[in-house]
């Protein structure tokens, strides 16, 4: 993937449950949009301790500044309140 591209994908989430997010490709940032009909935490550990809420149809962005999330690799994790679909925009 060349520098400066955007790939967007539409992930599915299952209410309640852990789902672990994995880059694409090696890139500096996310812009996370919740098109779920409820709340969606975006987890930064697995032990869920750290966390952002994001409300239906919100966005926020992600990013490491420095760091780089890195494919094959988990970059964060999505908890929803009900069953829907968020959309991430890797850059």
């Amino acid at each position: 993937m060349s520098e400066g591209a955007l790939r967007i994908k539409r992930q599915a989430v299952i209410a309640a449950a852990l789902t672990p997010i994995m880059s694409p490709y090696t890139t500096g940032g996310v812009t996370i949009t919740n098109e779920t009909n409820n709340d969606v935490a975006v987890h930064t550990n697995s032990d869920e301790s750290e966390y952002y809420n994001l409300a239906k149809g919100a966005g926020m962005v992600l990013s490491l500044g420095q760091y780089s999330f890195r494919p094959g690799a988990v970059a964060f994790w999505l908890k929803a309140v009900s069953d829907g679909i968020v959309v991430l925009a890797w850059h």
